[in-house]
C-alpha cells in the first residue's frame, strides 16, 4: 500500500460510502476523508495560523492557561495547556479544550460527576496594556477553535452514522452516547525540534519518534496534519506506511473503545509520529462519549440480540486508561493533592 484509501464525504451514495468505510476500518483502520462540510483550504490555513500563534505566545502567557501539573496557581487539571517533557518519548506541547457553555451554547452540567474531566475550559486572555490588534487576535483564536470544535462534532457524528449503517445498525445507534454531553476533545499540538539527544524510549526500530507507537482510546479521531509529515501507520503486515499530507482533507481513524465493541472487527490501528527533522503542528479531534454514557462492550451484530449486549460507564474507563499518557496520567492524583473541591 502506497497511500491511505480516500472517502468522499460529500457522496450521495450513502449505502456505498457506509460500506466502503466499514471495509477500510476492518482492514487498514485509517483513511483520508475529503469534502467535509464547512472545511476548505482557507479554513485549514486559518487553523494553522492560530495554532502557531498560540504556541508562539510567551511561555508566561501559555502557563496562565496551563494545567495544575505545570502551574500550581491554576485549578484546571484536564483542559488547558500542557508543556514539554524532554525525558518522555513523546516530545510535544499542547492546548486542549472540550464541551462547555461556550462550545455548546445552553450546555450545563447537571452534577459534579466526572470532575475534573468535565471541567470548564480555560482561554488565553490579553493584558489591558496589549494593543487593540493583539486583543483582537485573542478573540479570533477563541472564535476559530470554537467553530472548529463544532464542525468536528458534526462531522464525526455523521461519520459514526455511516459506520453504523455499514455495520447494519440503525443510523442513530451511537447518537445517545454523545448527546447532550460529551467528553470530546480538540487538541492543538506543537512538536518543536529537539535540541538535545533523545531518550532511549524515543528510539523505535532505529527511528526517532516524537510520539510513541499507540492506538487511540476514543471512538473516532479526526486529524488535521496541515502540510507536515511524520505520521506513520502500522499495516497488517507489520510495515509502516508514511502518511503524506493531503491539504483540505482529514486523516480519520477509530479507537479501542469502538474496536473492542466489535470484537476487533473494526481496527484500532497503531500509529506513531517520527521526528520530521524540524518542528511540526497538528490538530486532532477526539470524539468521546459523555462521562455517564453506557458504552456497549459488544454490538448487536451477526445475529446477536440487543438484550445480550453488556455495557460499561465511559468515564471511569477513561480515567483508568489516562494513566498510560504522560501529559494526563497524574490528573486524579494532582486533583486530590491540590485540595481543590468543585462547588455545586
Amino acid at each position: 500500500m502506497e497511500s491511505l484509501p480516500i472517502v468522499d464525504f460529500s457522496s450521495t451514495d450513502t449505502e456505498g460510502t457506509a460500506s466502503r468505510i466499514v471495509h477500510i476500518m476492518e482492514t487498514v483502520g485509517f483513511l483520508y476523508l475529503d469534502n467535509v462540510p464547512g472545511y476548505n483550504l482557507e479554513e485549514e490555513a486559518e487553523l494553522l495560523e492560530i495554532n502557531k500563534w498560540f504556541f508562539n505566545l510567551p511561555e508566561e502567557r501559555r502557563l496562565r492557561v496551563a494545567r495544575y501539573l505545570y502551574n500550581k496557581k491554576n485549578k484546571v487539571f484536564y483542559r488547558g495547556y500542557f508543556g514539554l517533557d524532554k525525558d518522555y518519548s513523546s516530545y510535544k506541547e499542547g492546548y486542549e479544550f472540550g464541551q462547555d457553555s461556550v462550545t455548546s451554547p445552553g450546555y450545563k452540567l447537571t452534577s459534579n460527576e466526572g470532575f475534573p474531566v468535565t471541567e470548564e475550559n480555560v482561554w488565553p486572555e490579553p493584558e489591558p496594556s496589549d494593543s487593540q490588534e493583539e486583543k483582537e487576535r485573542y478573540a479570533k483564536f477563541k472564535e476559530v477553535v470554537v467553530k472548529h470544535y463544532g464542525r468536528m462534532m458534526s462531522a464525526s457524528m455523521r461519520f459514526l452514522q455511516l459506520l453504523a449503517i455499514g455495520l447494519g445498525l440503525p443510523e442513530t445507534y451511537f447518537h445517545h452516547l454523545f448527546v447532550p454531553e460529551t467528553l470530546s476533545t480538540l487538541r492543538l499540538l506543537h512538536y518543536p525540534q529537539r535540541g538535545f539527544e533523545p531518550p532511549p524510549s524515543a528510539i523505535e526500530d532505529g527511528q526517532v519518534v516524537v510520539c510513541e507507537t499507540h492506538a487511540d482510546n476514543v471512538f473516532v479521531t479526526f486529524l488535521t496534519t496541515f502540510n507536515y509529515t511524520g505520521l506513520q501507520v502500522l499495516l497488517h503486515d507489520n510495515t509502516w506506511l508514511t502518511v503524506q499530507p493531503r491539504p483540505g482533507s482529514f486523516v480519520v481513524n477509530l479507537g479501542k473503545t469502538l474496536s473492542e465493541s466489535t470484537g476487533g472487527r473494526i481496527k484500532a490501528t497503531k500509529h506513531r509520529v517520527v521526528d520530521p527533522g524540524g518542528e511540526r503542528y497538528s490538530l486532532p479531534f477526539f470524539l468521546e462519549p459523555g462521562y455517564s454514557a453506557k458504552v456497549p462492550l459488544s454490538l448487536p451484530l451477526d445475529g446477536k440480540e440487543e438484550n445480550d449486549v453488556k455495557y460499561m460507564q465511559y468515564g471511569p474507563w477513561l480515567l483508568e486508561n489516562m494513566k498510560k499518557y504522560a501529559e494526563i496520567k497524574d490528573v486524579l492524583k494532582l486533583f486530590e493533592e491540590s485540595g481543590f473541591k468543585k462547588e455545586n
